[in-house]
């Protein structure tokens, strides 16, 4: 897949390049004990994160935010 790194007890992956609202990214895993806990796709052409995920572990809730529509 993409090219891993470890920091603490997280594992972070590069995984690809993702699109949203037509506008493309890097796409960054995070994941702990196997677990996926954020992702994240960013553009450095775009002053927004393209796509982004969050899992709360202490409340078992998970928050998406993806952008939908994009203009200069």
């Amino acid at each position: 897949m993409g090219d891993n790194t470890a920091i603490g007890n997280f594992e972070i992956e590069a995984s690809g390049r993702k699109t949203f609202a037509g506008q493309t990214g890097n796409n960054l895993l995070m994941r702990m004990d196997d677990n996926l806990v954020y992702e994240v796709c960013l553009s450095p052409d775009i002053p927004v994160n393209l796509y982004s995920y969050t899992f709360d572990q202490f409340d078992d809730d998970e928050f998406r935010v993806k952008l939908t529509e994009y203009s200069d």
